[in-house]
């Protein structure tokens, strides 16, 4: 199916110990898994908390994960289609809790009655299930009994379950981008045409792929990026969580030791040059939720015709 955002109708294409590990088994294990990780990044063997016993970090590390998020109806339309979750777990004292987070954003596709539902229920449902087999055994001392990676991608399935309805006319659907921190890692999914950046002050990255018929169209080298900004058709989805058979963009990667992280909708990407996006979140003479502010302004100010919505998480993890 392919899936207009902006029309009315959407448009159709055919371990199992659980007992808790000593400090000294915490913190080897831990130094073992990062040396592992930075070693072999994609293999997704070594992202089991199950033997790593990622639970706990140096307090002379100080590492500290902060964020700010902002969701606005926009200029034009009456509904508010995006969704947005954040979440930080730390800790003090001797031995803090190591950096976690998880930050979200889904839009709702306005060819389907129910976008805005299904955002909000596949942000929520997806908290859910993901605070509870990580960030909860996290608490207790206990290794997940899964790859992190794996979890995320079982958090999609059951998220993408929640909004199927067999009635086409009640059909809801959305796009959705995923972060997920544990220590120095990085676990990201993606769906449509939200998107993830990564900057830091020598590095502006784009880590998600648009699921979107005009990029597709630009890979191939049919258009160029110029004209893929301002394609007509540029709105036009292949990929989106409906309820139905779905393939998810997963990818896991080591963190630099500071930066950020920018998770946004289409309706701010699309109406913000990446250039200013960049400058914005580099500056320090704002505050975190001064600088996601300004962002959603920038699109707003540049007449945005969508909702816009942003979570900014800034991160020092080494």
């Amino acid at each position: 199916m392919t899936l207009n955002k902006q029309d009315d109708v959407p448009i159709a294409d055919s371990s199992e110990n659980n007992s808790p590990l000593s400090e000294e088994e915490l913190s080897a294990a831990y130094r073992e898994t990062d040396r592992l990780a930075e070693k072999q990044e994609a293999s997704e063997n070594r992202e089991m908390l199950g033997n790593s016993g990622i639970l706990r970090s140096e307090a002379s590390s100080a590492p500290f994960i902060q964020v700010a998020q902002r969701s606005d109806v926009g200029l034009v339309r009456e509904r508010n289609e995006d969704a947005c979750f954040s979440f930080v777990g730390q800790s003090g004292g001797s031995t803090p809790l190591i950096p976690f987070s998880l930050g979200m954003v889904a839009d709702g596709m306005g060819g389907h009655s129910n976008g805005h539902e299904a955002s909000r229920k596949v942000a929520d449902q997806i908290a859910r299930y993901v605070l509870d087999r990580v960030y909860i055994p996290l608490l207790k001392g206990l290794p997940a009994q899964k790859p992190l990676q794996e979890i995320m991608g079982e958090a999609v399935e059951i998220a993408n379950q929640s909004i199927h309805n067999p009635d086409p006319e009640q059909e809801g659907g959305t796009t959705l981008t995923g972060a997920l921190i544990v220590g120095r890692r990085l676990y990201l999914i993606h769906i449509g045409d939200t998107r993830a950046y990564l900057i830091t002050d020598d590095l502006f990255e784009q880590l998600t792929t648009d699921h979107s018929i005009v990029k597709r169209l630009e890979e191939a080298g049919q258009i160029t990026a110029e004209q893929a900004a301002h394609h007509p058709h540029r709105n036009l989805l292949y990929r989106a969580l409906t309820g139905n058979e779905m393939e998810v963009d997963t990818h896991t990667r080591s963190l630099p030791k500071n930066g950020y992280l920018f998770i946004c909708s289409d309706g701010l990407w699309d109406y913000l040059p990446e250039s200013d996006i960049e400058q914005i979140v580099r500056d320090r003479e704002l505050s975190l939720q001064e600088r996601c502010e300004k962002l959603v302004e920038g699109a707003l100010k540049n007449e945005s015709s969508d909702n816009v919505t942003g979570v900014l998480i800034h991160f020092r993890v080494g």
